[in-house]
């Protein structure tokens, strides 16, 4: 999907995809298929859990 959306881009944006796709997707593997584990698990900035939990979604009490 992510490879999809970037063919949508200029080459001006190849910065700031390079740097989404390694800091919250993960680099593309060298050898083999899938890719290298993100900077930031994917666990933590999901929020998928604490929705259908009902609990809040950040420590901000004003949301």
């Amino acid at each position: 999907g992510f490879d999809l959306i970037c063919d949508l881009f200029d080459d001006d944006a190849d910065d700031l995809l390079e740097y989404f796709e390694k800091t919250w997707i993960g680099e593309p593997k060298r050898r083999g298929t899938g890719r290298k584990k993100p900077q930031f698990d994917h666990k933590l900035w999901n929020i998928h859990d604490r929705v259908v939990a009902t609990v809040p979604r950040s420590n901000n009490s004003v949301e």
